[in-house]
Order: structure tokens, then C-alpha cells, then sequence
């Protein structure tokens, strides 16, 4: 038997019935970035924040949670390049996930921060699309950060935002050091 010779081979029934289209609510471009990333053991990007979040969302749509890692470590690069550490923060608020947070605040720097006041609602309007207890957990941090600073400083009022990334975490993990101490 030649190697050509494929005869011997049976097609196998499909095993879930006939076939489905799945739409995706993406654009071609990110299911191509997609295919690209699947298909290479250490996949390299060139994408923008924007870009880069699109295929994130592809990423878990798919649940093809392998290939997160890199996507977001990706992600954290563009939000320094960029600076769009706000953005990673209202992205992180929307899927709840308090250490993407902490990489965001990370990456504020007071010019990001005095920054928030020109966008739509100002710094107000950025507070409120916060789930409100990373809203009440951040203010608390910068209410009391801008205390102990005002307190030190005779020059104004500014703080280092990265020092407050290791303080920001969930509620309920603040309750319990509280009760262990």
C-alpha cells in the first residue's frame, strides 16, 4: 500500500448532529490576530490597546483561556506605551478583576490623573462608570493617601498612584486583615 493510497479510510459521523454557523461580534481582523496567536507556541503582537482588548474579549468568548496570558501581558505593555491606565481601570471594573486593577493603577501617573477631569463627566463622570465598591475602595485610598501627602507637602497636592495599587483590593479581603489583627 503507497502512501497516496488513502482508500482504506472512512469518513467518521459527525459527533454533534449537523453542523452550526456561530456568529462572532467580531471584526475580521481580530479573528485573523486570533488564528495567528493560536497557531504559534510564543505568539507576538503589534496591536494597539484598543486591538489588543478586542482580541482579549475574542480570547474568552472562545474560551481558549491558553492563550490569555499572553494577551494580556500584551495588553499591560500597550497600557505604559500608551497611557491608558484609566481605561485599563474601567476595563478591569467592568470584569471585576481587582489585579488587572492593581496593574492599572500601577501605571497612572499624575498627569493621567489630572487627565480624567477632560474626559466626558469629568473626573466624576469617570468615578461613576467604577462598580461602586472599586469606587468606594479607591477614593478611600486617595482621600487618605492625599491626607498623609497634604500633610507632608507644602507644595500642593500630588501622590504617587503606583503606591496605592497594593492597597487596592477587594472589600471583603480588608474586612478579614482586620479581624486577623
Amino acid at each position: 500500500m503507497s502512501s497516496a493510497d488513502l482508500s482504506h479510510l472512512k469518513a467518521r459521523p459527525a459527533l454533534s448532529g449537523p453542523s452550526e454557523t456561530t456568529l462572532l461580534p467580531h471584526s475580521t481582523t481580530t479573528i485573523v490576530r486570533f488564528l495567528d496567536i493560536a497557531s504559534v507556541s510564543s505568539p507576538t503582537f503589534s496591536t494597539t490597546y484598543d486591538e489588543t482588548v478586542e482580541l482579549l474579549e475574542l480570547v474568552n468568548h472562545l474560551q481558549a483561556y491558553i492563550l490569555a496570558p499572553p494577551v494580556v501581558d500584551h495588553l499591560f505593555h500597550t497600557v505604559s506605551e500608551e497611557r491608558r491606565a484609566a481605561d485599563l481601570l474601567l476595563l478591569a471594573s467592568f470584569k471585576d478583576d481587582w489585579a488587572m486593577g492593581q496593574v492599572a493603577i500601577q501605571n497612572f501617573t499624575t498627569g493621567q490623573a489630572s487627565e480624567l477631569r477632560l474626559r466626558p463627566g469629568g473626573v466624576q463622570g469617570f468615578f461613576e462608570k467604577l462598580r461602586p465598591e472599586w469606587r468606594r475602595t479607591l477614593i478611600d485610598l486617595i482621600f487618605f493617601a492625599a491626607y498623609q501627602e497634604s500633610s507632608i507637602s507644602t507644595r500642593g497636592l500630588s501622590w504617587d498612584w503606583a503606591s496605592l495599587d497594593s492597597k487596592f483590593v477587594p472589600p471583603e479581603k480588608i474586612q478579614a486583615k482586620r479581624k486577623s489583627e
